[in-house]
């Protein structure tokens, strides 16, 4: 094949970089340029100063936008809750605390976890949680605030002494939970305390050895009828006679 032009080996690398400004590869090279113009060694050395030129340009492009940038300026009211520097120091959002933590609003069943943000205006932070809807009524014994007052079981008095379904007013058991959780009961379920002649109140009605007649006119064991005594109690097992 006819060679159409002919350069001295120092001239191949200028020749091989102004076919590369027309788009030529290596491939194109062969048979047109003697000599290394057409050769890998001779496309590398085309390739670095192309490179080389490239980088140049993309690093005054930079100075050039970073010269360009509008400087900070510090807005009058200082840092605003907004994501951004406004104070210009180098720091966003500085002075708020908590920003972007876990945080919980409401009570009892109505907490709820959310992350605390900025407020509508920028002047604060909030928890962004939305607390939950009360239950209609506290029940007994959960262990859960249903009402979300902040309170558990109130109104109830769980474990209060109180008096059973018996006939006497002595609080012999506490104050439980109802098998329906909206009331209570109370759990002593012991018999009646009578009262007996032994100077207690035995069935706590406040008075002592009620009912008994004690001090009521009285005929002894002797062979008369005469009311020599009073009825007294005689300290065994609760038991009265005659004085």
């Amino acid at each position: 094949m006819k060679t159409i032009f002919s350069c001295p080996r120092e001239l191949g690398p200028l020749v091989a970089a102004a076919l590369v400004s027309l788009g030529c590869g290596p491939s194109d090279l062969e048979g047109m340029v003697d000599g290394p113009a057409a050769t890998d060694s001779t496309w590398s050395e085309v390739d670095a100063p192309i490179e080389d030129s490239a980088r140049a340009d993309a690093d005054e492009a930079a100075d050039a936008a970073t010269s360009d940038a509008a400087p900070c300026v510090p807005v009058s009211s200082g840092e605003v809750c907004n994501g951004l520097d406004d104070d210009c120091d180098g720091t966003a959002d500085e002075g708020f605390p908590g920003l972007g933590t876990e945080c919980d609003v409401g009570l009892g069943a109505c907490e709820r976890t959310g992350i605390v943000v900025c407020t509508a205006d920028g002047s604060g932070v909030v928890c962004n949680a939305t607390p939950g809807v009360p239950g209609p009524a506290e029940l007994c014994g959960t262990g859960i605030d249903e009402n979300c007052n902040g309170a558990v079981d109130e109104g109830y008095s769980l474990g209060a002494s109180c008096d059973g379904p018996d006939s006497d007013l002595c609080n012999e058991g506490v104050l439980v939970c109802t098998a329906d959780r909206l009331g209570t009961r109370c759990s002593g379920m012991t018999g009646n305390s009578a009262e007996a002649c032994n100077g207690l109140d035995d069935d706590c009605d406040g008075s002592v050895d009620e009912g008994l007649g004690l001090g009521t006119p009285c005929d002894g064991t002797d062979g008369d009828l005469c009311n020599e005594g009073v009825l007294a109690c005689n300290g065994s097992g609760g038991m009265r006679s005659c004085s």
